[in-house]
């Protein structure tokens, strides 16, 4: 536990990411007992030590351990440790911003790290699954008395255990690339085996093992985890293709060497399917970028699929509702609302047609067992071409198309009318490009990115507001947003969107400043102001909402600037943003 908790000091002390990345290299090699970073080893470790290594990589991929020890009784401990009022803790929390720096800071007894030597961080772990069923004064007894005369980085870690994400400038891509260098392979391959390591349950020692196999001796390399079902590749994305990039992507852009998509608005999501060899039974998944499984969610999907694939495959695309009647998609809030629901239903009959769950297709990664993902972009798609004309055939799946040889002008209208199709933009994918892990570059740069349309815009008022986290702590940085609903007798401000980013920390303080001044009313940490503060807030799309009280609801919301030119009823109204669905 205790080296655990020193590499948490070292990441927090470093200044950028490579050092940090060698404070991650040193800690698994330290872990692993290697003496020198290119030599395998027996690896005669203890079974303890390679559990503790399982939670460090859990751990420092972003992961928590979850329904243990809730944040409220995180709170409740540390007022009871230091006998402090319930309000000053929650200035302090406001002040800091982030919980578990909070409660490291007020419970701490002293600076220097001299814990106990003698547990290991799987021991600790242990300590806290033991008494995951006890009830909420037990734990209070367990967590005040752990943290009688710890460090802070001792109490900081334990914390973040349970509320998540050290945010210390390690992600889950670093801790894939700094185990491909450990184990000498390429990074798409433990970037797989990170996806099987996070579907076993907490602590696995095979699957730590097979993490890191290269290291040990080849007869102990056998997989003994079950990988009979499929197993998504870890998704590949998209570079921003921003205003400061635009103008140097052009000057060596040849439109020979570039396959221009839509950019659709759905759920990314892969599609795939597994034949046992035995029973011949298919596995079939989906699942999203953000690692979700969400198969149940779609059975007329899963069902067209049962029906027209008879070969492992591994599909990239999105998941649209698709207006048949229209020939294009539905906004992003009718997707949202099948996954929203638990009980799917993929048809709504209505007046001129119906709607229906596809999946849009737009990459092929497996194949009857083969990995594509090192083949070019233009092989694969004609790979995917070939599969959609002899087995894809159901309505369910559609083959998102492409198109070819556009000058830059071109591209740039294709763009500009995706509003038309209900798509966010388009994409722009090198021909002979990989499929890569993450948003990385490969030896021509990047291979593929995202020129997302000029997003809309709409001048409102600030009507509620609240103090930010992390470095924008104790100002005021989070805003509520209204406009005048004109489709009443008399024209009232109604909320329509919340905002905390897009303006610099100098009008942050501006606005932080004046908040200060015109506050009327406090509910908790929310302050209402009066209707002074006009900003011009950019979303990329606008649709009609039931849940929010204007009956609009935009998507990415941000702030531009502040207009100090405007007054109160400058400020737009409800029938003029309606008329942008």
């Amino acid at each position: 536990m205790i080296q655990f908790v020193k590499l948490i000091r070292r990441l927090d002390q470093a200044l950028g990411n490579l050092e940090k990345k060698n404070c991650v290299k040193e800690y698994f090699q330290n872990a692993l007992l290697l003496e020198n970073e290119n030599m395998t080893n027996n690896l005669n470790k203890s079974q303890d030590q390679w559990l503790s290594l399982f939670w460090a990589v859990y751990f420092l991929s972003g992961e928590k351990l979850n329904r243990i020890f809730p944040s409220k009784l995180l709170k409740l401990c540390t007022i009871k440790k230091t006998n402090m009022p319930q309000w000053l803790f929650d200035e302090c929390y406001d002040f800091v911003g982030d919980l578990a720096e909070t409660i490291a800071h007020l419970a701490c007894d002293k600076k220097e790290i001299n814990d106990d030597l003698s547990t290991s961080l799987h021991q600790k772990i242990q300590s806290f699954m033991e008494i995951k069923n006890a009830d909420d004064d037990k734990k209070l007894n367990f967590f005040t008395k752990d943290f009688e005369d710890k460090s802070f980085y001792y109490i900081f870690t334990v914390c973040k255990m349970f509320t998540g994400g050290f945010r210390l400038g390690v992600s889950r891509l670093q801790v894939t690339q700094v185990i491909s260098e450990i184990c000498g392979v390429n990074k798409e391959l433990i970037a797989s085996r990170l996806i099987v390591f996070f579907k076993q349950n907490y602590a696995n020692i095979e699957a730590v093992k097979y993490l890191f196999s290269e290291l040990l001796p080849s007869e102990q390399r056998t997989v003994t985890l079950d990988m009979t079902a499929a197993i998504p590749f870890p998704f590949y994305l998209s570079q921003n293709l921003s205003d400061k990039m635009k103008d140097e992507f052009f000057r060596s852009y040849r439109p020979e060497n570039w396959i221009i998509e839509w950019k659709w608005d759905g759920i990314r999501t892969q599609l795939l399917v597994k034949i046992n060899t035995e029973t011949q039974k298919k596995d079939i998944q989906l699942w999203t970028r953000g690692e979700e499984f969400v198969s149940e969610k779609f059975p007329g999907l899963i069902e067209a699929t049962d029906k027209c694939i008879n070969e492992d495959v591994v599909l990239d695309g999105e998941l649209l509702v698709w207006d048949f009647n229209k020939n294009k998609p539905k906004n992003f809030s009718s997707i949202q609302k099948i996954l929203s629901k638990k009980k799917p239903k993929l048809e709504s009959k209505n007046d001129n047609g119906f709607d229906k769950a596809i999946f849009m297709a737009y990459d092929v990664l497996s194949l009857k067992g083969q990995d594509l993902r090192s083949n070019t972009l233009k092989n694969r798609k004609t790979i995917l071409q070939k599969l959609f004309k002899e087995h894809l055939t159901e309505q369910e799946f559609m083959l998102s198309p492409i198109f070819v040889n556009l000058s830059p002008i071109e591209v740039d209208q294709q763009r500009i009318s995706a509003r038309q199709n209900n798509s966010e933009g388009v994409m722009l994918k090198r021909m002979n490009g990989q499929y890569s892990v993450g948003r990385t570059k490969s030896n021509t740069g990047y291979d593929s990115f995202k020129w997302k349309m000029n997003p809309l815009s709409a001048d409102a008022v600030i009507i509620y507001a609240q103090k930010g986290h992390g470095i924008r702590s104790g100002i005021f940085s989070d805003y509520t947003f209204a406009i005048f609903n004109d489709e009443k007798e008399t024209e009232e401000l109604v909320p329509f969107a919340k905002a905390y980013s897009g303006l610099s920390n100098a009008d942050m303080k501006v606005i932080d400043s004046k908040i200060k001044k015109i506050t009327e009313e406090s509910y908790g940490p929310v302050k209402k102001v009066r209707p002074e503060i006009i900003v011009e807030l950019l979303f990329d799309s606008i649709s009609e909402s039931k849940r929010h009280k204007s009956g609009i609801a935009v998507r990415f919301p941000r702030m531009k600037r502040i207009r100090f030119d405007k007054n109160l009823n400058d400020i737009d109204r409800l029938s003029s943003l309606k008329k942008l669905i």
